[in-house]
């Protein structure tokens, strides 16, 4: 499986370059519900777990993110049709590599440099280490109120 794209989800349609366009940062309204500033809300997530892609995928698109799921690093790299700009959500416990080396790998696959946030349990001193010198938020599972739509908001923002 190469990547999951269910009903409602989007590629990479519309303008590539949108991300941050509008000014202003992500918030999130007290009904709950993310505004990003950008006008691009494609993430892409990269998680060997079926469960939590789908999830992931039902609780993103609720909130009006357009989402596509990789279940690999391997899977994601052989995607011939990943986007210029988007979100990147990756494990950090992945078959063949973590999703932090995954992270540093891109750069040097001339791939486009997105902004990325890792989820994991339980992180230790030295992967915030690693993660913080990289410039990775790390969010933590289990996921907490809106911690994932909050940050996804604050990254995309943050490439304006």
């Amino acid at each position: 499986m190469a990547a999951v794209n269910g009903p409602g989800a989007v590629s990479d349609e519309g303008d590539p370059d949108a991300i941050g366009k509008g000014g202003g940062r992500g918030e999130v309204k007290s009904d709950g519900i993310c505004r990003c500033a950008s006008k691009n809300r494609l993430v892409l997530v990269i998680d060997d777990d079926p469960a939590v892609l789908g999830s992931l995928k039902f609780s993103l698109e609720i909130e009006g993110f357009s989402v596509r799921c990789y279940d690999s690093p391997a899977a994601f790299l052989a995607a011939s049709d990943l986007p210029l700009r988007a979100c990147l959500i990756v494990d950090h416990k992945l078959p063949g590599m973590n999703g932090l080396d995954l992270l540093y790998l891109l750069p040097r696959e001339h791939r486009a440099i997105m902004p990325a946030i890792l989820i994991t349990s339980y992180p230790s001193a030295s992967l915030r280490s690693r993660a913080d010198a990289a410039g990775v938020r790390i969010v933590e599972k289990p996921f907490l109120s809106n911690a994932l739509s909050e940050a996804i908001c604050q990254v995309m923002s943050a490439t304006t």
